[in-house]
């Protein structure tokens, strides 16, 4: 049968006898035959399921196709039996062909491997999923642990590539025949071939290996059924986080790049002699760096520069890569971004494929020329950034309002995460960056046609070319142009951009624009000029009808914009880190005017008054940082500047960043601001306040002060996170001391309160003031002697995480009578505190440690519980591959802290004890570390579950 002998042919050519072999042409072109055959046959049979009732005349067609058809089968099966004995050929190449692929003894790629054969190895584990971009190595890692398998004879493997196109029935088949089972017989059905694969399945130590998966499969109807306790492993391949979940993946493992010596090894392995040569050795490194640890991308890239020794050749694929332009490269288009393509094919959403090509037009940037020197994001690119412009553009367009388009803007960066398009920054939670390569691809699919999958307006992007002057020529049907930076100094004469709705000349240095320059866009609707040397910007009274974005960000030369009145459509404006000293009066003109960010200016800022109130709009407003010459209403400075009181009159506000730098001003009119709307706040009060992002939407944070007016306990009575900064004991109390003012606190940052002696004295405030607090960071309080006095009253019921650091004084964090409130603390990190001795102070008795009643118990793991659903997403992504731990369920130990699952101990010279047991069960801790306390003795810990604490401890 045709279909036998395809699949026969498809498994011979997945395992080849030797890596430079190939299936030969002529078999290649019957396979592709032979499977649009089998395709053929498939629609029929759906087609005959769906249409059970057939008149005559659609009997004599349908038979008349499957005639054909099977004539058909029969002469392709003939021609398949003529096929050459030999099917495969040899690859020429000069170097062993060990050296094309990704080293196995590598060590990422050991620990990687390890890490999976250690999942197939836990007998809690049954489903292994790793994830990845295309081309980062997921099949070969595949390879090498089937491979490693088969020497080890653990279990016996079935390997099958599962591809976009998946079918159940094929799928099953395939398996079977791995199998050797054979149930040819007409009348035998799916679901019985799946009774007779689930019989053989439950009864073997086999483990399933699917390359590629795009979707979630039902394997338990095909006939898999997932087993624990040591059954039969399934471990998968994909590019989408979304199928590790769908999959009930037990453990999800990311596959990472190459290490910068890893990737060298790899090129240097595949391209010959060539990069011996002394004047291209630093360019290759460089060529190298710009393929991002991608193997795909370093082996194309080194084949492409084999046996060429010319510098120029070298310093011109340098250049291409740099500039996003490695299509040009040979092999690049066919061997790395078509095989890329499918995962921009899986975004269904045109707008949803738009957003991610929109990331394309923020270019990498090298080494110490990040686009914002102050914010160090280097590459890194600003979710909210991102999401404005999305919003601005139309791709985000079923939001009743910016904190609904927020909401969505953020969901489809998460999507593209999860399909490896996008990555998590490293410098700040809320940024991104896309790796080189996948910056390139998309670069490459802005040029191509609609009809090959490029999208239907036109991008033109000649970010970091070096460019003098903007091109002018062939840009009147362009809709998007990036231009950042280049080595543009002046914009003089316009071109004729009449359909441009986007332009970006961030990070060039230009010092002057011609007012005329945007006279030919009308239609443009967001222009981008952030970090430039510009002083004053001016543009013609009939420029920009349509502009809706203006984003001047970090042009610290920037002083003066006399011309913003005439934006009668501006939506978005963006003054943050530039040098503005007053702001224009015609800006209360402003009324479509929904975000307005004046953050880090840093000399005094002039709003005149009327300004502010005169933003009827206004649904974001963030002054974070910058000095503002507020005037009290009784004051004359009224009559020139803006007051507080404007705020109030700011009806559709829902999102605030302020900075009031004098706390006396506070009383006058900020009780009367929106707090019952603003559904985010960040207010900073004092002359040096705290400015650390808390993780919540509402929070403040205070610097000194003598007494606090009823004015700031308004807002802190609306706050989820405090930070407190050179503070006196008394004046917390005063804040965090009346329990129905401040239900809704959870964090509390204490920092450089040098005369704390405790955080809270509880005989100035409520019973039970502390009863919400999830998150406590203690830094650098010299003088702390305890968290709190009089403990007897404090309720920590709900307390998650605390950090303690520079703590000198501090000899024990907690006494034995807190223990029995602390049954929800999950991150415990204690570091530098020169005098600390004990963990929990005194002896524990056993009532302490299984709470004080079976009420008080029961009542706090239900509020545990319901907490989970309030968790970061940091928190999650660390539950991923514990959640369903069966041994941390069942466990039945005794002692404090069950639910701890993080344990870091650091510089602790005089520590000797974490607690006075001999045994303490921790059933929930993953991580365990310990640096620099040699006097600690720590206690037998025998219930460590989870991901293996390092070290393995005795704790």
């Amino acid at each position: 049968m045709i279909e036998g002998k395809c699949s026969d042919l498809k498994s011979e050519a997945e395992h080849p006898p030797g890596e430079d072999k190939k299936l030969k042409e002529e078999v290649n072109v019957w396979l592709r035959q032979a499977q649009n055959m089998i395709d053929e046959i498939d629609s029929i049979k759906t087609e005959f399921d769906q249409r059970r009732t057939l008149t005559l005349l659609s009997r004599y067609k349908l038979g008349r196709r499957i005639a054909k058809k099977l004539k058909d089968v029969r002469v392709h099966s003939e021609k398949g039996r003529a096929l050459p004995k030999e099917l495969f050929s040899s690859i020429p190449r000069k170097k062993e062909a060990s050296a094309i692929r990704p080293a196995t003894t590598q060590a990422s790629f050991i620990k990687t491997m390890n890490e999976v054969l250690g999942h197939l190895d836990d007998e809690r584990k049954s489903t292994i999923c790793v994830y990845g971009m295309g081309g980062i190595g997921k099949t070969h890692l595949m390879n090498a642990i089937e491979k490693e398998l088969k020497v080890t004879k653990k279990f016996k493997v079935i390997r099958v590539t599962a591809s976009k196109n998946f079918n159940h029935e094929r799928f099953q088949m395939e398996i079977m025949k791995i199998l050797g089972i054979y149930m040819a017989n007409q009348h035998v059905t799916y679901n019985m071939k799946s009774e007779k694969l689930s019989e053989i399945w439950s009864n073997s130590r086999y483990v399933l290996i699917i390359d590629d998966l795009w979707q979630k499969i039902d394997l338990g109807n095909i006939g898999i059924p997932a087993y624990k306790d040591n059954g039969p492993k399934i471990a998968i391949t994909t590019r989408l986080f979304d199928v590790c979940r769908d999959m009930s993946a037990d453990a999800k493992i990311r596959m990472q790049t190459l290490t910068k010596q890893e990737a060298r090894e790899l090129f240097d392995a595949n391209v010959g002699e060539a990069d011996g040569e002394p004047h291209i050795q630093d360019i290759a490194a460089n060529i190298v760096e710009e393929c991002g640890g991608m193997p795909l991308a370093i082996i194309t890239v080194a084949r492409a520069m084999r046996e060429k020794t010319q510098k120029e050749l070298w310093e011109n694929t340098l250049t291409l890569l740099k500039a996003s332009a490695a299509h040009e490269i040979r092999g690049m288009e066919t061997e790395v971004f078509e095989r890329l393509k499918p995962s921009y094919d899986e975004l269904k959403d045109h707008k949803v494929k738009m957003c991610f090509l929109y990331c394309s037009l923020f270019p990498k940037q090298e080494k110490g020329d990040e686009i914002f020197p102050k914010e160090e994001n280097g590459d890194e690119i600003c979710v909210n950034d991102l999401v404005n412009i999305w919003t601005i553009e139309g791709f985000i367009d079923k939001a009743h309002n910016l904190v609904e388009a927020s909401n969505i803007g953020h969901g489809i960066v998460d999507s593209l995460k999860d399909k490896c398009l996008l990555e998590g920054g490293t410098k700040h939670h809320n940024n991104v960056k896309m790796h080189h390569v996948i910056r390139s691809f998309a670069v490459w699919i802005t040029s191509l046609p609609s009809h090959e999958g490029g999208p239907k307006s036109k991008f033109l992007v000649k970010a970091g070319k070096g460019l003098k002057e903007p091109p002018l020529e062939e840009t009147e049907d362009i809709e998007r142009i990036s231009l950042m930076s280049n080595d543009i100094k002046k914009l003089s004469s316009g071109p004729n951009c009449r359909n441009l709705v986007s332009l970006f000349l961030r990070k060039n240095p230009i010092t002057y624009v011609s007012p005329s320059f945007f006279e030919l866009m009308p239609r443009l609707k967001i222009l981008d000029l952030s970090a430039t040397n510009i002083e004053s910007l001016m543009i013609s009274p009939s420029s920009l009808p349509m502009l809706r974005a203006l984003i001047l960000k970090n042009c610290g030369s920037l002083r003066e914009l006399k011309f913003l009145g005439q934006l009668k459509e501006l939506v978005i404006l963006d003054l943050s880190y530039s040098s503005m000293i007053t702001l224009p009066c015609e800006m209360q003109n402003l009324h479509k005017l929904k975000r307005l960010d004046l953050s880090y200016i840093d000399a005094g800022l002039i709003i005149p008054p009327n300004i502010i109130c005169g933003l009827s709009s206004l649904v974001d407003m963030r002054l974070m940082m910058t000095k503002v010459m507020w005037a009290k209403q009784s004051e004359p400075e009224a009559a020139t500047n803006a007051t507080y009181g404007e705020v109030a009159k700011l009806k559709d506000l829902i999102s605030l960043e302020i900075y009031i730098h004098n706390i006396n001003c506070v009383e006058e009119h900020v009780p009367h601001w929106p707090w019952s709307k603003l559904e985010r706040f960040k207010i900073n009060i004092g002359q040096f306040p705290l400015n650390v992002d808390l993780p919540c939407a509402r929070q403040m944070q205070i610097e000194g002060g003598k007494h606090y007016p009823h004015g700031l306990k308004v807002i802190a009575a609306r706050t989820e996170g405090l930070g407190l900064h050179e503070v006196h004991g008394e004046l917390v109390s005063q804040l965090v001391g009346d329990l129905k003012g401040l239900e809704g606190l959870k964090i509390l940052f204490f920092r450089s309160c040098r005369e704390l002696e405790c955080i809270v004295d509880c005989r100035h405030v409520g019973e039970n003031a502390m009863e919400n607090i999830e998150h406590l960071n203690l830094y650098m309080l010299p003088k702390l002697k305890k968290l709190f006095e009089q403990v007897s009253k404090v309720c920590l019921k709900k307390l998650r995480k605390i950090v303690v650091q520079r703590c000198d004084a501090l000899k024990s964090l907690f006494s034995s009578e807190m223990v029995a409130d602390l049954g929800a603390l999950e991150y415990l990190d204690v570091r530098n505190c020169a005098e600390l001795e004990e963990i929990i102070e005194g002896e524990i008795e056993k009532s302490s440690t299984q709470g004080d009643s079976k009420t008080r118990k029961e009542s706090r793991i239900g509020e545990f519980r319901g907490k989970k659903e309030e968790r970061t997403k940091g928190d999650l992504q660390d539950e991923r591959s514990t959640e369903g731990d069966a041994s941390a369920k069942n466990s039945k130990t005794e002692g404090p802290l069950q639910s701890l699952r993080s344990l870091k101990l650091s510089e602790l010279p005089k520590l000797k004890r974490i607690i006075r047991l001999h045994t303490l069960g921790l059933p929930r801790l993953e991580h365990y570390h310990q640096f620099k306390c040699p006097n600690l003795s720590v206690p037998n810990c025998p219930n460590i579950t989870g991901r293996n604490p390092r070290p393995s401890p005795q704790i």
